[in-house]
């Protein structure tokens, strides 16, 4: 069979000729819709034994359209059609020269088993002639993609952009999920010459395993993709990604194109404070005004929602998921806190993008797990601290809580936010523990600075803890000294001297001193082991200062934050009836509390 497509008004008259049969793709009235019915009429015949086309430059009474060049591409293009590289002949009234002047797209008349004749020149018979003495050549498809030129729609908008709707369709036709994708989306793409061009220039072979990509060990993380383009395809994409697993995986829900972008970051953040994410999957450009070669990236809509989930938990796991390529972007939202980058590029073999899409979920649900109860630990820290009274300025109670705000709450803040990045990096960096160590030694600082707010160990006119005189446990079997004040089952022996400069550990000024004393007498705790101090205080001599002699677990660092809740937490101040030691001690006073102590 061979076609000929002819024009309405042109000379060539095929009725009653037996050598060509006559077709038509639409009535003349052409749109912007040409490829979609060039792809149908493809579709038609597909099944049919086509051995050439011939066919006018345009076919429409728009000649400027070239829309027989097009459809040429097409053919060519559509490599599951089983003619798609069958001869092709071209009739026209301009010289092959004028053609190749007007449009790239007519290179395609210099590639292999296509003809060009001009019927100024040539007869219908002529064309008839030329088509039977034809030899088609072999066809090579890399040569014919370097010959050839097709460039993108122009009709395409940011939102819209050419790479994100290509890496879509690659990476899900490489899970073989592509069937999954909403069906007007499949239309549009299957039909887009375009499209086509860089699915056959950018070949790939599907995955024989698909279960291969189901993250494995990660079950019950919450994964939360915010992205514009959700509902034409990603989440589709995501959703055939993570079948089978038991990851909690959901999209933002929100109608980006008609939300004004002050309430559309509004409306995110309030989504991930609901839904509680371990991991959240981010576009860079979700609003209108992110499009755009002058934006600066600080305004861009992403960056500011990164900034804002920091601001819930820094622990929670930014992956940023973009089209965009710009160094600086990247910077910046690592900078930000994001953990990684996946480029949404279907030019690269999807293999090696999933692959690393994999990877950083992997590692960012782990990184999750922990460091998302640290910052959730440092947040409450913080809340609690701003509000405890004693941090306030005791002289002028009528300033607002901000302007009361003194140096130990700033240097206590400062501590927590150099403290989780060293965990953070710990967590970034396999094998290096002595993160861990640095941060362990950072958190316990804000134990030493709460000992020396104004007042902790005053409370009106009580003084709970002499500033110089230690009362120590006898260890009657070495008669060596503790430096802790602790109540014990068994009978204790306690002894009470004034301070002893040649016994440095017998020191009222030591921070294990002064937090014993502060957890009996100020939160009228039964012993100094109360909260784990003891342990908590080995682990910090032992293991944080001293790595070689092992190394802080995750467990460590949760255990010191739960004891940095207990006491900046103001609520669990319980004066004791133990009463402490007035500066100015008496000696009957001495003997009445001996006598307490020894009592118990």
């Amino acid at each position: 069979m061979n076609i000929i497509f002819t024009l309405k008004d042109f000379i060539l008259d095929i009725s009653g000729n037996a050598f060509f049969e006559g077709a038509n793709i639409s009535d003349g009235n052409y749109d912007d819709d040409i490829d979609q019915r060039i792809d149908t009429f493809l579709i038609t015949y597909r099944n049919k034994q086509i051995k050439s086309f011939t066919i006018p430059v345009s076919l429409s009474n728009n000649f400027m359209e070239f829309s027989g060049l097009i459809f040429a591409h097409h053919v060519r293009l559509t490599r599951e059609l089983t003619f798609c590289d069958i001869p092709i002949i071209f009739y026209g009234t301009l010289e092959l020269e004028q053609l190749l002047r007007l449009t790239p797209l007519a290179r395609i008349l210099l590639t292999h088993n296509i003809q060009y004749v001009n019927t100024i020149k040539y007869s219908f018979d002529d064309i008839q002639k030329s088509i039977e003495r034809y030899e088609p050549k072999s066809f090579d498809i890399i040569q014919f993609l370097e010959q050839i030129q097709i460039n993108p729609p122009a009709n395409y908008d940011s939102h819209h952009n050419i790479d994100n709707e290509f890496a879509l369709i690659q990476w899900s036709r490489y899970i073989k999920s592509y069937n999954k994708l909403p069906q007007h989306f499949k239309k549009e793409f299957d039909s887009k010459l375009y499209f086509k061009y860089l699915r056959t220039k950018h070949l790939l072979s599907e995955i024989n395993d698909h279960d291969q990509f189901i993250i494995p060990n990660i079950a019950n993380t919450r994964i939360l993709l915010i992205e514009d383009e959700a509902k034409m395809g990603w989440e589709n994409f995501y959703e055939s990604f993570f079948r089978n697993s038991q990851i909690k995986f959901e999209d933002s829900g929100i109608d980006f194109k008609n939300e004004e972008k002050n309430n559309l970051i509004t409306k995110i953040i309030s989504r991930v404070k609901h839904f509680d994410p371990d991991i959240v999957l981010l576009d860079l450009r979700l609003h209108d005004s992110d499009f755009g070669e002058d934006v600066e990236s600080e305004k861009l809509t992403g960056i500011q929602i990164l900034e804002k989930i920091k601001e819930i938990n820094r622990g929670i796991q930014i992956i940023i998921t973009t089209a965009s390529n710009k160094a600086w972007n990247f910077n910046l939202a690592k900078q930000k806190g994001a953990y990684d980058f996946i480029i949404k590029n279907g030019y690269e073999t999807p293999e090696k993008t999933i692959n690393k899409l994999s990877s950083a979920l992997k590692i960012t649900a782990k990184r999750s797990f922990f460091l998302k109860d640290i910052g959730e630990k440092i947040t409450k820290l913080k809340n609690l601290i701003s509000i405890n009274n004693y941090f306030n300025d005791q002289n002028d109670e009528i300033k607002t809580v901000p302007e009361k705000e003194d140096k130990i709450r700033k240097k206590l803040f400062s501590n927590f936010e150099l403290a989780f990045e060293l965990l953070d990096l710990s967590s970034e960096i396999p094998g290096k523990q002595k993160y861990f160590a640095y941060s362990y030694l950072q958190f316990f600082i804000c134990i030493e600075e709460f000992l020396n707010i104004k007042g902790i160990f005053e409370y009106g006119n009580k003084c709970y803890v002499n500033k110089t005189i230690l009362i120590a446990q006898k260890e009657s079997a070495n008669k060596q000294w503790t430096s802790s004040i602790k109540f014990i089952d068994e009978k204790p022996s306690y002894y009470i001297m004034e301070e002893d400069s040649n016994n440095p550990r017998l020191n009222p000024s030591q921070t294990d001193f002064k937090m014993s004393s502060i957890l009996i007498y100020l939160f009228n705790q039964y012993d100094s082991k109360s909260k784990n101090w003891p342990e908590i205080r080995e682990i910090r001599n032992r293991k944080a200062a001293h790595p070689e002699k092992g190394n802080v677990t995750s467990q460590d660092i949760t255990q010191l934050l739960n004891f940095l809740l207990f006491i900046f937490n103001q609520e669990f101040i319980l004066i004791s009836d133990k009463k402490g030691l007035s500066d100015e001690i008496k000696e009957n006073d001495l003997s009445n509390l001996m006598n307490k102590l020894n009592s118990r």
